[in-house]
């Protein structure tokens, strides 16, 4: 595919470099903000949806930590809970992907790269939303795919916005 980004005015370049800018920051405090509260672990994933036995079901067996929120009573959501998660990320998580696919599809990206990146962002949407009701209802055995699918989301994310920023500032495959 050509690269439609290099060559266009300043102005439009500025905007989408400082929105895909933005947007990684975003990601990245995400990320952070995740790993300083959960850690970042499966384990961490079935606290947050489950509880830490404090409301009667069994301890999750982690030793508490400060750091990592220990010493705090957490409670199982409840379905509002699981509602308000579920509506604020199916919102706001597939527009991110589609407002930075959008500039993505313009960088130049081979078809098939073109086909599977923002894919796998949309995929990894499904399977994360569709994982936090598994270990909502089923148990802790489906946090791995939680954890899976976020790292899919980030791959893809990352992937993209960097794709972008290098096909807006460097002259890559056929610019026009």
């Amino acid at each position: 595919m050509e690269n439609e980004l290099f060559n266009q005015p300043m102005p439009k370049k500025l905007l989408q470099s400082f929105f895909l800018v933005f947007t990684a920051a975003a990601f990245a405090f995400s990320i952070w903000r995740l790993h300083a509260e959960e850690a970042l672990t499966p384990q961490r994933i079935a606290v947050h949806y489950l509880g830490d036995g404090a409301n009667g079901a069994e301890g999750d067996g982690l030793p508490e930590d400060p750091a990592l929120g220990g010493g705090e009573m957490r409670f199982r959501k409840s379905v509002g809970g699981m509602i308000v998660v579920t509506h604020v990320h199916l919102f706001m998580i597939p527009a991110f992907f589609y407002l930075v696919g959008s500039v993505y599809l313009r960088s130049g990206a081979t078809r098939a790269a073109a086909l599977f990146v923002p894919t796998l962002g949309y995929a990894a949407t499904a399977a994360d939303m569709g994982g936090i009701w598994l270990v909502w209802s089923a148990g802790p055995s489906f946090t791995p795919l939680v954890f899976a699918a976020g790292v899919g989301m980030t791959a893809s994310m990352a992937w993209m916005i960097a794709a972008c920023l290098i096909s807006l500032w460097r002259k890559t495959g056929r610019s026009t």
